[in-house]
């Protein structure tokens, strides 16, 4: 089965797994709606590392990890929505930006993947298709 992914920097792939980032800012619109892994891209935030976890740590009250896991795919959420620019910050969502909503956020067992920009198709695995079916994120077949 082959889903679609977004590659995301760490630590904000971690707080979206986790389920305490429910949007994700990008600077155009995206019409699909459904099942998303998330990428952890190869980097860390371009900006400080140390300040992206404390903004993730204010907004949610858990800090994230100091060593995370990058390259590869570490969870998946259900991408519900993609809500129009906002005139200024709030909260997760970033002035400008598309918001996409991510519900039911699921973390996934660790797999070395290379991302692409925007939204990119990825096989999933045997277990990562279980994950996902348990998760209800997935039809379940008979």
């Amino acid at each position: 089965m082959i889903i679609r992914a977004i590659s995301v920097r760490q630590p904000f792939a971690w707080a979206i797994v986790q389920g305490l980032k429910p949007w994700e800012n990008r600077p155009r619109r995206f019409g699909y709606r459904g099942a998303l892994l998330i990428h952890a891209g190869k980097t860390l935030m371009r900006a400080d590392y140390a300040a992206a976890c404390a903004l993730v740590e204010r907004l949610s009250g858990r800090r994230p990890p100091a060593l995370p896991e990058l390259g590869g795919i570490v969870g998946a959420a259900l991408l519900t929505a993609c809500a129009e620019p906002l005139e200024r910050d709030l909260q997760w969502r970033g002035a400008g930006q598309f918001g996409l909503r991510l519900e039911h956020a699921v973390v996934l067992p660790f797999r070395a993947y290379r991302g692409a920009l925007g939204l990119f198709k990825v096989k999933l695995t045997r277990r990562e298709v279980e994950a996902l079916r348990a998760a209800g994120l997935l039809e379940v077949r008979p």
